[in-house]
């Protein structure tokens, strides 16, 4: 899944959009699509630390079923269960958990193109638009691999965030989108690429054109 027809986009941005605002294109994400260069770090961190959080939780609750309550400091070995299994349970969601809910929020993510702005609606946990006009984007940066599946990014954002944009980690850190306007995972990332910046040199035109 991956571009719509704008008329079945137009019910859900129809309170969004600007008086005689027209959308040019519209699509989402695939949700077939989980990984990300994120991952090549990600994925290992989060082994490790799950390999841990399971071993500590399985040490502990051994200690108990062997009639011990109390570590070899004198600790209380329940408050040590207590607090492994919420490591357990981040070292699930890291491994897991994380791309369940990626595939889910996809199904529940919007973008648009319009003659105007490029929007990013998700509607999964309340409704919320992100959105960029044209003639305001900075820049436009793409990647896209040999297939033309790609990310399109309409701005300039903290380097060290965007790394774990579309990784399921901003559920973690209650975040509802990217910093600024992003089409993630698009199977036509070169046309709607092409057709932003023909709009924003249209733009440009433009107001050179104004006396």
């Amino acid at each position: 899944m991956s571009t719509l027809s704008p008329d079945a986009l137009w019910p859900l941005l129809a309170q969004d959009l600007q008086h005689d605002e027209k959308i040019l294109w519209a699509g989402q994400p695939d949700p077939s699509v989980l990984f990300t260069k994120a991952d090549r770090a990600l994925v290992p961190f989060s082994l490790l630390w799950g390999g841990f959080a399971f071993f500590w939780e399985a040490t502990v609750i051994w200690a108990l079923a062997r009639g011990e309550d109390r570590s070899g400091n004198g600790g209380n070995l329940w408050f040590f269960v207590v607090m492994g299994a919420f490591f357990v349970f981040v070292g699930l969601y890291f491994i897991a958990g994380r791309f369940i809910y990626k595939r889910i929020n996809k199904r529940h993510t919007y973008y648009a193109v319009t003659d105007n702005r490029v929007l990013v609606l998700t509607t999964l946990r309340g409704r919320h638009l992100t959105a960029a006009c044209i003639d305001r984007i900075p820049t436009v940066q793409k990647s896209v691999n040999a297939e033309g599946l790609g990310t399109l990014r309409f701005g300039n954002a903290r380097w060290w965030l965007a790394q774990y944009e579309n990784t399921g980690m901003e559920l973690l850190s209650g975040g509802h989108g990217d910093q600024v306007p992003t089409f993630h995972d698009i199977r036509d990332a070169n046309r709607v690429y092409d057709l932003v910046n023909d709009l924003r040199r249209a733009q440009e035109r433009s107001d050179q054109d104004e006396p």
